[in-house]
């Protein structure tokens, strides 16, 4: 099973970027979970999403402690606590962080997976024409991460 976990703000497109992974996965011909958790439903607060990928029945609900992905479509949510971002780490394969530059990221938060990272935002504002798809590129991003399904969600060149 693939274990995806999304964190951004509210407005960043986290909730549809899940269900956008997801959506890819079913129509490749996986068993696909998305669902998305935040609490004051508001523009700029901390949200995550969720998404498992799977080639039979899957039967885990909830959060996801333990992920695969972490996607985080706002470095600053590392700074904070509450949005528990880095939580599980250690049996990720990948965090992949939505900046302009990865220099000096591992160090400065204690990453421990390798880091990939990608101005998503200025890569949607020039495939899309606006930076609001912002779901768009972090679904595509999350799809190249697990290798697979890539020919339904090519938005990564």
């Amino acid at each position: 099973m693939i274990r995806i976990r999304f964190h951004g703000r509210g407005g960043h497109g986290v909730k549809t970027a899940g269900r956008i992974v997801g959506t890819a996965a079913f129509l490749a011909g996986h068993q696909v979970q998305d669902s998305p958790v935040y609490g004051a439903e508001r523009r700029g607060a901390a949200v995550a999403a969720f998404t498992r990928i799977s080639d039979a029945p899957i039967l885990e609900r909830g959060l996801i402690e333990s992920p695969d992905f972490i996607v985080v479509a706002d470095e600053t949510l590392l700074n904070d606590r509450g949005a528990a971002v880095l939580a599980g780490q250690d049996l990720a394969t990948a965090v992949f962080i939505n900046a302009t530059t990865g220099e000096g990221l591992r160090e400065r938060y204690g990453i421990r997976p390798p880091v990939v990272t990608c101005d998503v935002t200025a890569l949607t504002l020039e495939k899309l024409g606006k930076a609001s798809a912002l779901s768009a590129g972090l679904g595509a991003a999350a799809a190249r991460l697990t290798g697979d399904f890539r020919e339904l969600v090519g938005l990564l060149a």
